[in-house]
């Protein structure tokens, strides 16, 4: 876990930030994922490469890893449950949480 996603420094900084920043993250690496595919910049299997960075520094999957790509899902997951389908995980990293 990146040292700024500490849940104990987010409790220092707001105790709603341990809840709203790993959700923020999800949502971004997902996005970045999805956007990823619809632009053709990422073949199914490249999450890590370059090419899947779309002028970011770190790709889809690399991005979920800040928080861990099982509990980024995890919580696009209960997000999709609790609120429809625009959580729904991206292909790429429900893939990558599974180990593909």
């Amino acid at each position: 876990m990146a040292p700024t996603l500490d849940p104990a420094a987010l409790e220092r900084i707001d105790p709603a930030a341990v809840e709203i920043v790993p959700r923020m993250v999800a949502q971004i690496a997902n996005e970045m994922n999805l956007r990823a595919r619809r632009t053709g910049r990422l073949a199914a299997g490249h999450e890590h490469r370059d090419e899947a960075r779309l002028q970011l520094p770190l790709g889809p999957v690399e991005f979920a890893e800040l928080i861990g790509v099982e509990r980024a899902v995890d919580l696009l997951e209960r997000l999709q449950a609790a609120n429809g389908d625009a959580y729904r995980p991206a292909p790429g990293l429900f893939a990558a949480a599974r180990g593909d």
